[in-house]
C-alpha cells in the first residue's frame, strides 16, 4: 500500500480486513492513526510506522496473522491495548522511547519467540504476552515496578525470564 505524502491521518477502521495488503509504509506526514486501522488484514506482512507517530492505537494491527515485521520508531511512547495481538510476529524490537504498553498487546502471537521491554518502561498492561505458545525469552527492565496480572499466562515455551532489579511485585 502506497499512502500519499498528502495524507495526515489514517482514521478508525480505514483498512480493516483488507486481505490483499502485504506491506504498508506510512509516510512521515501522517501524525494520527485511528484504532483498528489494519485489524484483520490477514496477508499483511510488514508495517513501517513513521517518526511522526507517538502512539500506536487500540487494535492497530490485531489479527494480522501473517504480520512478521513492524518497525516502531523512537517517537512512539505508548502502545495501546491489543495493538498487535493475534499476529504472526516472531520478534519485537521496542524502542527505548516506549513508556507505556496496554493490555493484551502481544497476546496470542503464537510465533513470538522473544521480547525485550525497553529500559524506560513504566507501565505494562495485563495479559501482555498471554498465550504466546513459542515465547522463549523475555527481559523486564527495573523501571517497571509491577509485572502485570497474567502477563505471561500460558507461555508454555518460556525458558529465559530476566527481571532487572527494581521490579517490586509480580501480580
Amino acid at each position: 500500500l502506497v499512502i500519499p505524502e498528502t495524507i495526515t491521518a489514517i482514521k478508525t477502521k480505514a483498512f480493516w480486513g483488507c486481505n490483499s495488503l502485504r506491506t504498508v509504509i506510512i509516510p512521515d506526514n501522517v501524525s494520527t492513526l485511528g484504532s483498528y486501522c489494519f485489524r484483520g488484514c490477514k496477508n499483511l506482512e510488514e508495517i513501517v510506522i513513521p517518526e511522526s507517530i507517538s502512539e500506536i492505537p487500540i487494535d492497530f494491527a490485531r489479527s494480522c496473522e501473517n504480520l512478521k515485521r513492524v518497525v516502531i520508531p523512537e517517537s512512539v511512547i505508548s502502545i495501546q491495548n491489543n495493538a498487535f495481538s493475534h499476529c504472526g510476529l516472531q520478534e519485537v524490537n521496542l524502542p527505548e522511547s516506549v513508556m507505556t504498553i496496554g493490555e493484551f498487546v502481544f497476546s496470542e502471537c503464537d510465533n513470538l519467540n522473544r521480547i525485550h521491554f525497553p529500559s524506560n518502561l513504566i507501565s505494562l498492561g495485563e495479559d501482555i504476552c498471554s498465550n504466546c505458545d513459542n515465547l522463549e525469552e523475555v527481559s523486564i527492565p527495573g523501571s517497571l515496578s509491577v509485572i502485570p496480572h497474567r502477563g505471561f499466562y500460558s507461555c508454555v515455551s518460556l525458558k529465559n525470564l530476566t527481571i532487572e532489579e527494581g521490579v517490586e511485585k509480580i501480580d
